[in-house]
């Protein structure tokens, strides 16, 4: 069969005939330095299959604390990385339709590195498995 028409779906929806909404996550960046792009990683955790991850770039104006995602796959834990610094968004056992979160400092996600000292961190990575 042909099909006789394209839809173009406003920005919420998604589907042949727009019928379908996308999942809307809100996030107030808070306390931490606003970059000129973000990046968010929606990832997607099961016990009966393998994980899926999603990745959404997003640019952002000058002053842009509030960020807007829309996106159409179930997702379990949101990071959201700002200018190489990742923090922890969301985590939930089932995706909600409208989602309103904030960005913290508090919620960085912070390396290996920052808790372990120079001695420990100049060993072999199996031998600083122990640590």
């Amino acid at each position: 069969s042909t099909k006789s028409h394209l839809c173009v779906c406003h920005a919420d929806y998604y589907g042949d005939r727009c019928q379908y909404r996308k999942a809307r996550i809100e996030a107030i960046i808070d306390d931490v330095p606003i970059p000129p792009f973000v990046q968010a990683y929606f990832f997607t955790l099961s016990n009966q299959s393998d994980g899926k991850n999603t990745m959404i770039l997003q640019r952002l104006t000058l002053f842009q604390r509030q960020l807007v995602f829309r996106i159409t796959i179930p997702y379990n834990v949101i990071v959201v990385d700002l200018a190489g610094h990742f923090y922890l968004t969301a985590v939930q056992q089932k995706t909600r339709q409208q989602l309103r979160t904030r960005i913290h400092s508090q919620n960085e996600c912070r390396s290996y590195a920052a808790y372990l000292n120079s001695s420990i961190l100049r060993m072999k990575r199996y031998d600083r498995i122990k640590y």
